[in-house]
């Protein structure tokens, strides 16, 4: 039996790991010194493999697949260790992560594999943009903005900051710039496609009595005899406008704006590939939001009143597109408000209600608290906040994502409150530790009942 056999016979489960590696060896024995250091080293390889399928390779790092599954003195024989360590010299002298930086080796080592380089260079960053530019007509609008990060500016301005940072350089170009990525051409390259298109014509039939999606609420009803009367020809997107910080380490703060289109099914609207980025803002929520979101919103007042025209195969589409909500994290819902904040007298964006100054619950320091009320505050009013689209709604334009507050331990302190973790703290939701148990062994029974499109990756 030959070596391809052997082989091909362990991965078809026709043979164990014993017999293979013992037919390994017995054909070692009959070749040349250096053929035979090559198949003992392809047998002690094979006792490494996993008595286990791996479910999910993607979650095998390269660093533990190389140092797993791999014969260390075997390895340095078919790897380049030189080029190997100078990569890594470069991905950490760049701020480039073990993560990311597995991801690239992974992908150069399947093309070298594969022979897929053919001997032909790579193209360099920028290159590779244009390429990418010209393919999907996606040519960014550059805007100047302070370098401070206190404001965008329109093309046609050229005053400076209040700031009195310098903003031009010798040569008279800006200090600083950012991208943005124009909307409706976004927008035109997933209507092109059928299958998304009709996913967006699909109009959704409210089922009595239940309320599944955000069409099925009282303000959607509303608007339904004004702006969305055609829905076949309507789009509704949602705006998102959240901080993040792009590394593991250091000061970096960015501010992505998000767009998602709430007229495809729930089930898709939230894909990867259905979303869309329209700018990366290069700072916090430190500076004026809105004339960072300008460029969006004078969009926005176009799509609204004029349309989306699309040219498709099977003919022309014309689209309204109107913002239905606005949301993010906690402080860029508050700057889109102009609101000054839960810890102000009227912390409340919703109504008015009147906060109190009061200790804490553990007894040091002092914060801003709400007064037991059954009922609901006096509301806003719509005038009470900047003038906003056809489609603006009030108070209940401005969301709240709930992924936020567990991502801000909100959930974690209620948990510790429930459970009796706060040490002397005194509330009035703390329960048996026996029914923390029992909730908590509910909880972790219920992960398997969750159906796997929901939530991926760490949310998971």
């Amino acid at each position: 039996m030959s070596i391809v056999e052997n082989v091909m016979n362990l991965d078809s489960s026709n043979t164990s790991v014993l017999s293979s590696t013992t037919g390994l060896l017995r054909i070692a024995a009959e070749m040349p010194y250096e053929k035979q250091r090559m198949v003992t080293g392809l047998t002690m390889m094979i006792q490494k493999l996993p008595k286990n399928p791996i479910n999910d390779v993607t979650t095998i790092s390269e660093t533990e697949l190389w140092n797993t599954y791999f014969d260390s003195l075997l390895t340095c024989i078919i790897v380049n260790s030189e080029r190997s360590v100078m990569l890594r010299w470069w991905a950490q002298g760049n701020n480039v992560n073990s993560d990311s930086c597995d991801e690239l080796i992974s992908l150069f080592n399947k093309w070298i594999i594969q022979d897929e380089l053919g001997k032909k260079p790579l193209l360099s960053p920028k290159t590779s943009e244009n390429r990418l530019g010209k393919l999907f007509q996606l040519d960014e609008t550059v805007y100047w903005i302070c370098p401070k990060r206190c404001r965008l500016f329109p093309q046609v301005l050229n005053d400076e900051c209040s700031c009195g940072e310098q903003q031009f350089k010798s040569n008279g170009k800006p200090v600083e710039t950012m991208s943005y990525f124009p909307l409706g051409r976004q927008l035109s390259n997933l209507i092109a496609d059928k299958e998304t298109r009709e996913m967006i014509q699909d109009v959704h039939e409210p089922e009595p009595g239940q309320m599944n999606d955000i069409f099925d609420g009282s303000v959607y009803k509303k608007l339904k005899s004004t702006i969305f009367q055609n829905e076949q020809d309507t789009i509704a997107i949602s705006l998102f406008v959240d901080g993040f910080a792009p590394f593991k380490g250091g000061d970096a703060k960015m501010t992505i704006v998000h767009v998602v289109l709430l007229s495809l099914p729930p089930m898709e609207r939230y894909r990867t590939k259905n979303m869309l980025q329209v700018a990366i803002i290069p700072g916090d929520h430190n500076g004026d939001l809105f004339s960072f979101l300008t460029p969006l919103l004078n969009k926005l007042r176009i799509l609204e009143d004029g349309g989306l025209k699309v040219i498709c195969e099977d003919g022309l589409f014309n689209f309204k597109v109107h913002l239905l909500l606005a949301s993010g994290d906690i402080i860029g819902v508050q700057e889109l408000i102009h609101h000054k904040g839960h810890n102000s007298d009227y912390g409340c964006r919703q109504c008015h209600i009147k906060t109190v100054r009061e200790i804490g619950p553990a007894g040091k320091g002092y914060g801003r608290y709400y007064t037991w009320t059954n009922n609901m505050s006096t509301a806003r009013k719509d005038d009470e906040f900047k003038n906003g689209d056809k489609s603006f709604h009030g108070y209940s334009f401005f969301g709240l994502d709930e992924l936020h507050l567990v991502g801000s331990n909100v959930i974690k302190r209620l948990w510790d409150m429930i459970s009796g973790q706060c040490g002397d703290l005194n509330t009035t939701i703390k329960v048996r530790s026996s029914v923390c148990s029992a909730i908590g062994k509910a909880i972790k029974e219920s992960n398997a009942a969750i159906p796997s499109g929901i939530l991926e990756g760490s949310f998971r």
